[in-house]
């Protein structure tokens, strides 16, 4: 992706809250509410970001039986961040670069 696209797209409206990641051109954002996720994923797409929600994945799991996350505050477990791991890594594998 050209520098101009991220620029765009981390100065676009409600997305503020980001961290890079090493090694790459990757950002991971938090969000609270589902009409803002809306809005994130429609302005990566506006802008041709490769764009991973991984909200749907988490939510069958935990609909499942399987607690990604502890009961007592909102942070993963190990078995969480395997899964949001093993989501990233399986995603990065099979999107191209821009």
């Amino acid at each position: 992706m050209s520098e101009q696209g991220w620029r765009g797209f981390l100065a676009a409206e409600g997305v503020d809250d980001w961290v890079v990641l090493h090694g790459g051109a990757t950002a991971v954002f938090r969000v609270g509410s589902l009409s803002q996720a809306a809005h994130l994923a429609e302005v990566a797409t506006r802008l041709d970001v490769p764009y991973l929600d991984l909200a749907p994945q988490v939510r069958a799991r935990e609909a499942a039986g399987e607690h990604l996350y502890w009961d007592y505050d909102h942070h993963l477990r190990p078995a969480g961040y395997a899964f949001v791991a093993d989501a990233l890594y399986n995603w990065a594998a099979a999107t191209p670069a821009k």
